[in-house]
C-alpha cells in the first residue's frame, strides 16, 4: 500500500475494489492488490472497469490490450486523497487445484479454487487432518508441512505447478484448540461467561458464599450451600456465571444496616447493644 498525503494528513486506502472485462473472469490472486486472468489468446483488447464510485483518477483503466505473461499495472486515486497500485496477471494458464477437502468435518469450510488462504479452527480431539486432493487437469501438487496438528497454530499448504502456468499456493492456517480439564471461577463482584469449547456433557459444581460470623468465641458465618449437575453444551455455547460474595461483620449504632453478599446474600442488622452483625453471603448460580 502506498500512502498518500492529502490536506496534511494520511488517508485510509481504498478497499473492497473489484476489476472486470467483457467474457473474462478475474479473481483476486495470491498476492495482496493482485488479480488473475486467464486469457482464451496470447493477446486481447477489453474493456477494464472497476466496481467503486468515489474514484477521481486512474491509470489502466478503459480500453487495454491485456497480454499473456505481461504484468498490467492499475492505479486508482479516490476522492479523499487515497491511492492504490494494483497488479494484473494475465495468463491462459494457471496452475489450480479443482477441490481440497478434510477427513474432518471442518466448519465453515468450503474450497474456492480462487481462494488461495483458509483461516481454520478445529477441536482439540481433532489431531491429524488427511487431504483429499483432486487437481486439474496436468497439474502437479506437493503437501507442504505434515498434517499432524499440534494444539495452537498450524500452517498446511498445498503447492500447485504445471509446465508453462503460473505456480500457486494453496495456504491453510489452522488453530486447535487446546484440551479443557475444567474452569474456576472466583468471586469478582460481576457476571463472568464460559464458552463451550467443545460439544459434549458437562460438570457443573457451585459453592454459596458463607456468612459473615459474629464477635462471641469467634463465632464463624455458615457455610454457603453446594450443588452439582450435568448439562450438554454444544460447542460456542456460552454460560453465565455469578458467584456470590461473602457476607461481611460490621459494628455500629442501633439499626446500622449490614448488607448481605452480592449475588442475594441476605442484610443484618446492628441491635440496640451496638454489637457486632454478620450479614448472608450470595449465592452462586
Amino acid at each position: 500500500m502506498i500512502p498518500f498525503l492529502f490536506g496534511c494528513h494520511r488517508v485510509d486506502a481504498l478497499e473492497n475494489v473489484e476489476f472486470s472485462a467483457e467474457n473474462l473472469n478475474i479473481y483476486p490472486f495470491m498476492e495482496e492488490n493482485s488479480f488473475e486472468v486467464t486469457l482464451p489468446n496470447n493477446s486481447v483488447d477489453v474493456n477494464l472497469t472497476q466496481n467503486l464510485e468515489n474514484i477521481v483518477w486512474s491509470r489502466g483503466l478503459g480500453e487495454v490490450t491485456l497480454e499473456v505473461g505481461k504484468l498490467h499495472t492499475i492505479i486508482l486515486q479516490g476522492v479523499d486523497g487515497a491511492v492504490e497500485i494494483y497488479h494484473l496477471y494475465p495468463n491462459a494458464d494457471i496452475a489450480k487445484i479443482k477441490n481440497i477437502q478434510f477427513n474432518e468435518t471442518i466448519k465453515d469450510y468450503v474450497f474456492d479454487k480462487h481462494t488461495y488462504q483458509y483461516d481454520l479452527t478445529v477441536n482439540n480431539k481433532i489431531t491429524f487432518l488427511d487431504l483429499t486432493i483432486e487437481p486439474e487437469v496436468g497439474v502437479s501438487y506437493k503437501v507442504i508441512n505434515p498434517s499432524k496438528l499440534d494444539v495452537g497454530d498450524n500452517t498446511i499448504k498445498v503447492e500447485a505447478t504445471k509446465n508453462g502456468a503460473i505456480n500457486t499456493t494453496y495456504t491453510f492456517n489452522i488453530y486447535r484448540k487446546p484440551n479443557f480439564i475444567y474452569k474456576e471461577f472466583d468471586y469478582t463482584g460481576n457476571v463472568q461467561e464460559f464458552t463451550a469449547p467443545i460439544s459434549g456433557t458437562y460438570k457443573f459444581e457451585v459453592w454459596g458464599s458463607e456468612g459473615g460470623g459474629g464477635i462471641y468465641a469467634n463465632a464463624k458465618g455458615g457455610k454457603g450451600g453446594y450443588a452439582s449437575g450435568y448439562y450438554y453444551l454444544n460447542e460456542d455455547d456460552t454460560i453465565y456465571v455469578y458467584v456470590g460474595e461473602k457476607g461481611i461483620i460490621k459494628n455500629g449504632g442501633s439499626g446500622t444496616q449490614v448488607l448481605g453478599g452480592y449475588n442475594g446474600g441476605g442484610s443484618g442488622y446492628v441491635g440496640s447493644k451496638r454489637l457486632y452483625a454478620g450479614s448472608g453471603g450470595g449465592a452462586t448460580d
